[in-house]
């Protein structure tokens, strides 16, 4: 049975490590400072200044595992022992490199050597993630480092298994994927193809990776007719996100894939906006910048609409709350620093 371990200051990282890969059977001490180092490097990386988030794959065989996911290629970069300084090598010569479609991939030759360089796959929006990439062929040893959220590096290994370290003493883990999918499938109708239910749930979790923090809410009814929600910018037609990945899937044109790719990305720019944005129970997005002021407070000024932001973001989600069961569908909230809350049914 595959197990999903989480780690914080309560339990060190080096022994969460050994446990995980003593799930994924593999046993290897230099593997281990390995991924303890890469555990806590990952969270924030920068060079030049520049944040830099790259997706890591420590393996037996990259050969194998390039040869069995979709598209896969490598190009060896160098070779090094194991040594209190490999993580950092690696980071340095390959991090850069490491962006959109290509990975950092760590290959152990032996007990004491090991090859790195970068790998890549192919990536479209009806491809599967990478790490169910690597489960393909759960025989080969293989798992994939990447951060989560602002304050959690993950670990997925080709068996199934899962380590989530968390940096943060305010909580031990933070169950964002489970809340993400449900939120993402109130946004579709119900018998939606499963394709598309799981563009969906990928659209949303990569989005909301790049946010500052925002609120989401799927609605039952016409968001400018509720009471209670002020300010809002509605989009008239509404933003068909399941139109569009659906046209895609059709056809495949070149065409069909820029529509997709502009309506992510208004997507993207909507949820960088202030306020909460909503979709309906048929994958549209009909509404940005909606900020919610309780009924109650109906005849203060307009000024005194929450701003969304912060601690403010947190209190308005506890407003919206109220409104799940009539009005609205569901909710997602999404701090700053990744903490996600989901309400619905």
């Amino acid at each position: 049975m595959a197990e999903a371990i989480t780690v914080s200051i309560q339990k060190t990282t080096t022994g969460g490590v050994t446990e995980f890969l003593g799930f994924e059977e593999f046993d290897c001490l230099g593997s281990i400072k390995l991924l303890s180092f890469l555990a806590g490097a990952l969270l924030r990386y920068e060079e030049e200044g520049i944040e830099l988030s790259p997706q890591i794959i420590l393996c037996q065989s990259i050969e194998s595992v390039t040869r069995s996911i979709p598209g896969g290629t490598y190009y060896v970069i160098g070779a090094a022992d194991f040594s209190p300084d490999l993580g950092k090598k690696i980071l340095k010569e390959c991090a850069a490199l490491a962006q959109s479609v290509w990975a950092i991939f760590v290959e152990r030759v032996d007990t004491t050597t090991v090859r790195y360089g970068v790998m890549s796959y192919l990536a479209t929006p009806t491809s599967i993630s990478l790490a169910d990439m690597i489960a393909i062929d759960s025989t080969n040893f293989a798992v994939l480092i990447a951060r989560a959220d602002a304050t959690t590096v993950r670990l997925v290994g080709a068996k199934g298994n899962s380590l989530d370290v968390a940096f943060s003493t305010v909580r031990e883990s933070i169950k964002s994927d489970r809340d993400i999918v449900k939120f993402a499938d109130s946004c579709v109708a119900a018998d939606t193809a499963e394709p598309s239910k799981r563009y969906m749930r990928s659209l949303i979790e990569r989005l909301l990776a790049g946010s500052h923090g925002t609120i989401l809410a799927c609605s039952t009814t016409d968001i400018l007719e509720v009471e209670g929600m002020t300010d809002a910018i509605g989009l008239s037609p509404p933003i068909d996100v399941m139109k569009a990945f659906e046209s895609y899937r059709a056809d495949g044109t070149a065409d069909a894939l820029l529509e997709l790719q502009r309506t992510e990305a208004l997507l993207q720019g909507l949820l960088q906006s202030d306020g909460i944005v909503t979709f309906n129970d048929g994958g549209q997005i009909t509404a940005y910048r909606v900020f919610y002021k309780p009924p109650s407070a109906a005849n203060t000024t307009a000024e005194a609409s929450p701003t969304v932001s912060g601690g403010a973001r947190r209190r308005a989600f506890e407003g919206v709350k109220a409104l799940v069961g009539s009005a609205l569908k569901s909710a997602l909230f999404r701090s700053q620093d990744g903490h996600t809350l989901y309400v619905g049914n």
